[in-house]
């Protein structure tokens, strides 16, 4: 185990660590057009993946105040620590699942949002 980390110190680490797509869209776009219905359900469960973050960081820190652009710099800093998480795992790095993982935290700020105000309006009637 201390061999293997002190030859990725020495050597470098290894061509599988490679692998990325830094070109926004690019691969979504093509893999759209190859296979439109794989492609759509990949995006979608990246979307599904960070909805709960979005919706759980609000209510897990209810002291804090939340605004959108809190939640896009906190959902950011969260994906681009699981993307290069991955990169250095040796699986493939996609800048598009940075954006699409955002819009699913956002998607979840948003719900969260919408919930909250529809309960304080149900409190204020009754």
């Amino acid at each position: 185990m201390v061999t293997d980390a002190y030859k990725v110190f020495i050597e470098g680490f290894p061509t599988f660590f490679m692998e990325s797509n830094l070109i926004p869209f690019f691969n979504t776009i093509t893999d759209i057009l190859a296979n439109p219905l794989g492609s759509i359900e990949q995006i979608g469960y990246n979307l599904i993946l960070f909805i709960p973050f979005g919706f759980l960081t609000v209510i897990s820190f209810p002291d804090c105040k939340w605004k959108l652009r809190k939640m896009v710099i906190i959902s950011f800093i969260v994906v681009l620590v699981v993307e290069t998480l991955e990169y250095f795992s040796g699986r493939y790095m996609d800048i598009d699942d940075i954006f699409i993982n955002i819009c699913g935290s956002i998607l979840g700020y948003a719900i969260y949002k919408i919930v909250n105000q529809t309960i304080y309006r149900y409190k204020e009637n009754t």
